[in-house]
């Protein structure tokens, strides 16, 4: 029995640690997504060319963050 529990604790130790690291890539995406649009690169998800018309775009609004698992230093922040 304490051999079952022991692999569970594995699995579960392990699913939290893959999805913190999924959250701090996705994080560090969104700094230089951000980072690359303060410095007057438009930012196309569909790779458009940009737009030459003065306006930089800016992330929609309707894409909320992923729920975060646990606090994590960010270098960036």
């Amino acid at each position: 029995m304490e051999e079952i529990v022991d692999f569970l604790n594995e699995d579960i130790i392990e699913f939290e640690y893959e999805t913190k690291l999924s959250y701090q890539i996705e994080h560090a995406q969104q700094h230089y997504k951000t980072q690359r649009v303060e410095h007057g690169h438009s930012v196309h998800r569909d790779n458009s060319p940009p737009s030459h018309h003065g306006h930089i775009n800016t992330p929609n609004r309707d894409e909320s963050p992923p729920p975060r698992p646990r606090k994590f230093f960010c270098f960036w922040c």
